[in-house]
C-alpha cells in the first residue's frame, strides 16, 4: 500500500505519462546537432572518477564555459569493443541515454577520436546507492520507498515505452543527483526487442547480469523476459531497508544455488 501510495503521487508530480513521450524526438533530434558540436579538445579533465576494461570515467569540464558545468565523460576503448564484438552493445546504451526520463542519466553529447569514443553526460554529485547504503547501514522506509518507485518508474519506462530489459540493475548502477533524486545508469546489458520480436513472443536468452541480482530464469539458462529486471528491482529495495543482500553463498555456485 506504502509502495502503491508513493508511486501514484511521484507519478502525479513528475506529470509522466503527459510529457515523456512528447520529449524524446525532440531529446534525440537535440542530441543528434549536439553530436558534431563537440570535441575532446573542448573539454578540461579535472581527475578519473572510475576505470574499468571498457575504459574510464573522468570528471570534465567545459574549457568555453565560465560557469562550472561539470560533465562526466565515459571515455570507452575502440580496441576493446571491437575485440569483444561490443559495437551493438555500445550502440544500444547510446540509443538508452538518448532517451529523456527524468530517471535515467541523461546523455549530453558523443564524440570519438582514434583510440576512444566518448559519451559526455550529466554528473551525478550524490554517488551511487552501494555507497550511500553502506555509509548508513540501511536507509529508511520512507526514502527507501522514494527511491524504489523512481527506480520502478525508470524500469516501467525501458519496459512499457521501449521494450528495453535493463539486466544489470544492482545498487552500484543506481546513480543520486545533487537534486537528491535516483538515475538508472550503465547501459552497456540491455537487450532491445524489436516489433517484429514482441510480435512473435521471443525472449532472451543471454546468460548476463550480477550475480547477487540475477534471476531464477537467468541462472537456469531458461528464456526470460522483463520480469527479470523486476526480480533485480526487489532486491535492490530488500538491500536497501536491511543493509544486505537476500542471496548469500561463500562461493559463485553456493550463492547460485541459494538464489
Amino acid at each position: 500500500d506504502q509502495l502503491a501510495t508513493t508511486t501514484k503521487e511521484l507519478q502525479s508530480k513528475l506529470n509522466l505519462n503527459n510529457t515523456i513521450k512528447n520529449k524524446i524526438k525532440d531529446r534525440k533530434a537535440e542530441s543528434k546537432k549536439k553530436l558534431k558540436a563537440s570535441q575532446f579538445n573542448d573539454f578540461q579533465v579535472l581527475s578519473c572518477l572510475g576505470q574499468g576494461s571498457f575504459g574510464k570515467v573522468l570528471l570534465g569540464k567545459y574549457k568555453s564555459s565560465r560557469q562550472n558545468n561539470f560533465v562526466a565523460i565515459k571515455a570507452i576503448r575502440k580496441d576493446s569493443t571491437l575485440e569483444n564484438y561490443d559495437v551493438k552493445a555500445v550502440h544500444d546504451e547510446r540509443d538508452v541515454l538518448l532517451l529523456d526520463h527524468p530517471f535515467i542519466t541523461k546523455l549530453i553529447c558523443t564524440f570519438h577520436d582514434p583510440q576512444f569514443l566518448y559519451f559526455v553526460m550529466e554528473l551525478l554529485t550524490g554517488g551511487d546507492l552501494m555507497n550511500y547504503v553502506i555509509q548508513r547501514g540501511k536507509v529508511s522506509t520512507k526514502i527507501a520507498l522514494t527511491f524504489g518507485v523512481e527506480i520502478l518508474l525508470g524500469l516501467r519506462f525501458l519496459h512499457d515505452e521501449n521494450q528495453i530489459i535493463y539486466r544489470d540493475l544492482k545498487l552500484d548502477n543506481i546513480m543520486i543527483g545533487a537534486d537528491g533524486h535516483v538515475r538508472i545508469a550503465d547501459f552497456g546489458m540491455v537487450k532491445r526487442f524489436t516489433e517484429d520480436e514482441l510480435n512473435e513472443g521471443k525472449l532472451a536468452t543471454t546468460f548476463c547480469g550480477t550475480p547477487d541480482y540475477m534471476a531464477p530464469e537467468i541462472l537456469q539458462y531458461k528464456p526470460y523476459g522483463f520480469k527479470v529486471d523486476v526480480w533485480a528491482w526487489a532486491v535492490v529495495m530488500f538491500e536497501m531497508m536491511e543493509g544486505f543482500s537476500p542471496f548469500q553463498g561463500s562461493t559463485e555456485d553456493r550463492l547460485f544455488h541459494e538464489i
